[in-house]
């Protein structure tokens, strides 16, 4: 409080030189990448990864594969092993789905520059999420090289926030509002009425 006071008298101050002194405000850009690299949220943090080689969905999507990435986040006790849940969760049905098999759903989209494979593999006490990619002209190379930099950031906060909400859901009781993650449950009856 002191701080803006002392501020806001320094440039009413420097504002009678006729000079205006604005108090110093990072750029909206500044702010988020600040908040990105600096302020680690708590919870599992999601670890780059190799392809596995249990994600036969991804490896076998392409002839040829020209960009291939991973990244895993370990399950808390309890947690949903399905991979079409975890599909839904990170992507809400945003893409199309490919393949699927016990522990790996592929999901992707085809277009005419790139085409592009997620797969979601729930294996050994951890989910998987793996990025294949083919480029299929230079219209796609420049787009890809575009993207490229923002695509691990944008994963690992998909995967986080993925992470957060089925954890969250697991420890909750079963109730209508979290049975949505849970595609094996039913909901449950509930009368409200049963004081009549």
């Amino acid at each position: 409080m002191l701080d803006r006071a002392e501020s806001s008298g320094a440039n009413q101050e420097s504002s009678g030189a006729g000079q205006v002194n604005r108090s110093h405000r990072w750029s909206s850009w500044v702010r988020l990448l600040r908040r990105l690299i600096l302020r680690r949220p708590a919870g599992p943090i999601p670890r780059r990864a190799e392809l596995p080689t249990n994600a036969l969905l991804a490896r076998h999507a392409f002839h040829r594969i020209d960009f291939a990435d991973a990244w895993s986040i370990g399950l808390a006790p309890g947690m949903p092993t399905d991979p079409a849940l975890w599909s839904r969760s990170l992507f809400h049905g945003s893409f199309r789905q490919y393949g699927a098999s016990p522990d790996e759903t592929l999901l992707g989209a085809d277009k005419p520059h790139l085409a592009f494979r997620a797969s979601v593999l729930v294996r050994d006490g951890t989910v998987t999420v793996s990025t294949v990619v083919n480029l299929r002209n230079q219209l796609g190379r420049a787009y890809f090289t575009l993207v490229r930099p923002l695509h691990p950031i944008v994963v690992r906060a998909t995967l986080r926030r993925a992470n957060r909400q089925l954890a969250t859901a697991a420890a909750r009781p079963t109730t209508r509002r979290n049975c949505a993650f849970d595609s094996h449950k039913p909901p449950p009856d509930h009368d409200l009425n049963h004081e009549k």
